[in-house]
């Protein structure tokens, strides 16, 4: 009833969904940075920094916009460095190898958050700078993982069904934040010492 092509199409995105189901997890653990580490932050230290005389601290919150410098400092740094040096050493970095890699990176970056919080946990207070090393790592995997991903599904899925692609795409992130979402409700609700509504 259908023909080669669009049997062929509905292969390729099944194909590629198994690949962004493995991707969700990712998400889930990349949006606690926007939760669990400004947790964290608030028990830091908030160290003051003067440059041309003038004073100033970041908040917990503001940590967040080391992201979007970095992933702009890091595409290029990827394109024009990293990638090419790896092909130099002889090593291909094809889109499931940066993915693979972007994921392992971003484990390291939940490595040293926890390392953090088990140093503070024993009564040593913690520079909140010391959160700039796990937002690097965990962008860098960021960049490894969305960029390659989209740029992987996109070149293997037929014309027909590039939208499907990016449909399901989203559906992964959607999937890995209210992952996120829920296990921080529950978090919530199982702490003890939450105050009252």
């Amino acid at each position: 009833k259908h023909s080669d092509e669009a049997v062929d199409g509905v292969r390729a995105v099944l194909r590629i969904f198994i690949v962004f189901a493995l991707v969700t997890p990712f998400w889930s653990l990349f949006d606690q940075k926007a939760s669990t580490w400004i947790v964290q932050a608030n028990d830091m230290v908030h160290p003051t920094y003067e440059i041309l005389g003038y004073s100033f601290s970041f908040v917990p919150a503001q940590m967040q916009a080391l992201n979007p410098l970095l992933v702009m400092l890091l595409i290029p740094f990827n394109n024009f460095a990293l990638f090419p040096l790896l092909r130099l050493i002889g090593i291909e970095p094809t889109a499931l190898r940066r993915m693979g890699a972007g994921i392992f990176i971003s484990a390291l970056s939940w490595l040293v958050i926890g390392t953090i919080q088990v140093v503070m946990d024993g009564g040593t207070p913690v520079s909140m700078a010391w959160q700039i090393l796990p937002y690097a790592l965990l962008t860098l995997g960021e960049v490894l993982v969305s960029a390659t991903g989209l740029e992987f599904a996109y070149s293997q899925a037929p014309a027909s069904m590039k939208g499907t692609i990016m449909s399901l795409w989203y559906l992964a992130v959607t999937v890995g934040n209210e992952v996120e979402l829920t296990v921080m409700r529950v978090a919530y609700f199982l702490n003890p010492f939450r105050p009252d509504p």
